[in-house]
């Protein structure tokens, strides 16, 4: 049964995790994204809300490994296999914007390590382009227009462009409305 399998797969990954939690043992964290990345080789490509629930458990633990490891392959990692997903989805799929909101974060975390202007670009325009799209109705979103303020905040301390400073305002001033 699909369902069954999914829910095991979920579960030994969250077990891998919290023994990780515990132990600090990265094997743990190798373990979980391999079990994940072999079960989205059994999932056709075109997202589907298994699909969705599989490559946010894989961005998880590809973050945690590469917050204990700050190896750049493991961030680079996550940005192609978002972009990989994105490109293969049509643009109507309604999980379109949880990778895209992931994708964005991966590439502030890139940016955080690197300090590669292209990546907070890119990371800024892509949550440009996502969060019109949102409902901002639930707190998960709103989560989502703070990220967008803090990678503004973020490029302006950088780079100094003022237009990114205002534009966080308004952000934070849209979300408190």
């Amino acid at each position: 049964n699909h369902d069954l399998r999914l829910d095991l797969v979920q579960f030994l990954d969250s077990s891998y995790l919290s023994r990780f939690d515990r132990n600090g043992t990265l094997s743990d964290i190798g373990s979980t994204i391999g079990i994940l990345n072999a079960e989205l080789e059994r999932i056709p490509p075109g997202l589907s809300s298994t699909r969705a629930e599989l490559l946010g458990r894989l961005w998880k633990a590809i973050l945690t490994q590469f917050q204990h490891t700050k190896e750049t392959k493991d961030i680079d990692t996550a940005v192609s296999l978002h972009r990989h997903e994105i490109n293969e989805m049509s643009g109507d799929n309604p999980y379109k914007m949880k990778l895209l909101v992931n994708m964005s974060r991966a590439l502030f975390t890139r940016f955080r390590h690197l300090q590669a202007p292209e990546d907070i670009n890119e990371a800024v325009e892509i949550l440009r382009y996502a969060l019109p799209l949102l409902p901002r109705s639930d707190f998960p979103e709103l989560e989502h227009f703070i990220d967008f303020a803090d990678m503004l905040d973020e490029r302006f301390e950088h780079f100094g462009n003022p237009d990114d400073l205002d534009e966080s305002i308004m952000t934070r001033r849209k979300v408190a409305e």
